[in-house]
């Protein structure tokens, strides 16, 4: 029981002697260095969230642009009577709104300085 001990020991030694004297990966510190930014879960959540806080800025200027507002409507009815006959009518309509927020009280300007501080 102890010679098989001691060799099982002795192969284990020599097994972690050889995994240790194996070759070397030789990357340069760019190529460690990218191969982080693509693999990291870590980075590349914190990357994701910058994405997102530079949309936040863009999200905010939004109040700044005008808005347009298409509406467009059809109608179709049709009555039949015993005196007039059949009457088909048919209605439509299109209406086209454009607004411009002229004042928010600071709320806009607030709202970029605020997006633009997240950032920073």
């Amino acid at each position: 029981m102890l010679k098989r001990s001691r060799a099982l020991a002795s192969v284990a030694v020599i097994a972690v002697i050889a995994g240790m004297s194996g070759p070397a990966w030789a990357e340069t510190l760019k190529d460690a260095l990218a191969l982080a930014y693509q693999t990291n879960p870590t980075l590349l959540a914190q990357r994701a969230n910058q994405r997102a806080l530079d949309e936040s800025i863009v999200q905010a200027r939004a109040g700044l642009r005008p808005q347009l507002d298409v509406t467009l409507s059809a109608n179709y009815s049709r009555s039949d009577s015993a005196t007039l006959g059949v009457t088909e009518t048919d209605t439509g309509g299109v209406s086209i709104g454009l607004s411009q927020t002229l004042w928010s009280g600071g709320r806009i300007g607030h709202g970029i300085s605020a997006a633009e501080a997240e950032i920073l």
